[in-house]
């Protein structure tokens, strides 16, 4: 197996052990192929790509389908996930605006050298009416570096970094295992166990995706024009809680109000730079009253269900928690 460092694909932690998402897969479909994985590791993926050309090694992953690769390698039947390539620049830079193309003229972009990405970017430059400022890189750690000390403007890859905000996403990348062209052997196991391993668990490669690249991870939330002067707008957002819905919210004797909202919207404030206010409310048809009145400016909790929303003529967020119920009983009662 071909390793490179890859960030959340695919990394060494400091104790020398392999992780991220590949590392998961590989290891997944080695119980149904009876495989025994043995990591060979280059320094670049232009050399991982060589290694398997030359027969080094006999597979890659989180490889995507070009002319080049398709005349040279052979892929899996089945892909390994759909990517999103995001666009990042550090957390300190407030030149560029979410999703406006128009604020990223003249942007630098560093992107790893070998990779599909570079067509893609320039592709989607060329959409959005922007000249393309590719800087390629030989590591990922090199690129990232570059980003962070200022060399570049930008970085685009399947997976965010520390000190960075996304600005813009790419449409998804199929990505697939990629083999010598010799191993067709290795090839019908390799379908084998993706096909079994899919058929028994059909959510497997987004539960994976999920626990890999969940929405938040690394970078800080990047916000819009709009949105920016929104929040220059409104320094201070009430927010209606219950007063008696613990561990959410709880209204103490003394005023205040506890419970895991109240952490909650404290680590959003820090995060935003808006202070949220938390106001509360006997139930909840009293705080939706309150907001449709204007009197607060969201509902700090509210269940997912988007009929109940659409009758009270409210807008739901995404959902920032999930929860699993069971059902309790008296013991011998049915």
């Amino acid at each position: 197996v071909g390793y490179f460092s890859n960030g959340d694909f695919m990394h060494k932690t400091s104790s020398g052990n392999y992780e991220g998402y590949d590392i998961a897969y590989y290891y997944t479909l080695a119980g149904y192929a009876n495989w025994k994985l043995n990591f060979v590791e280059f320094d670049s993926l232009d050399a991982a790509l060589a290694g398997l050309k030359e027969g080094k090694i006999d597979i890659l992953s989180g490889m995507s389908k070009t002319p080049e690769r398709t005349s040279s390698y052979i892929f899996s039947s089945i892909k390994m996930c759909s990517a999103l390539i995001a666009v990042q620049v550090r957390e300190d830079n407030d030149k560029y605006d979410t999703g406006d193309t128009a604020t990223m003229k003249d942007m630098t972009c560093g992107i790893l050298a070998g990779s599909n990405v570079v067509t893609l970017y320039t592709d989607w430059c060329k959409d959005n009416g922007l000249k393309p400022h590719v800087v390629e890189y030989t590591t990922l750690d090199e690129r990232n570096n570059a980003l962070l000390k200022g060399k570049v403007d930008s970085i685009a890859g399947g997976s965010t970094i520390e000190g960075a905000q996304k600005i813009a996403e790419f449409p998804s990348l199929d990505l697939f295992f990629m083999l010598n062209s010799s191993r067709t052997d290795l090839k019908k196991q390799l379908d084998r166990a993706m096909s079994i391993l899919l058929l028994q668990n059909p959510g497997f490669t987004t539960d994976l995706h999920d626990e890999y690249f969940p929405q938040t991870r690394n970078s800080r939330p990047s916000f819009s024009k709009n949105e920016k002067e929104y929040i220059r707008q409104h320094k201070v957002v009430d927010v209606a809680v219950l007063k008696d819905d613990a561990p959410f919210s709880r209204l103490n004797s003394d005023g205040t109000i506890d419970g895991i909202l109240s952490e909650y919207y404290d680590h959003l404030s820090r995060r935003t730079g808006i202070k949220f206010k938390l106001v509360a409310y006997d139930s909840k048809d009293a705080a939706c009253e309150a907001l449709t009145a204007g009197r607060v400016g969201m509902i700090g909790k509210f269940e997912n269900d988007i009929y109940d929303a659409n009758r009270r003529d409210v807008m739901l967020s995404f959902a920032y928690l999930q929860m699993n119920l069971v059902s309790i009983t008296y013991t011998g009662q049915q």
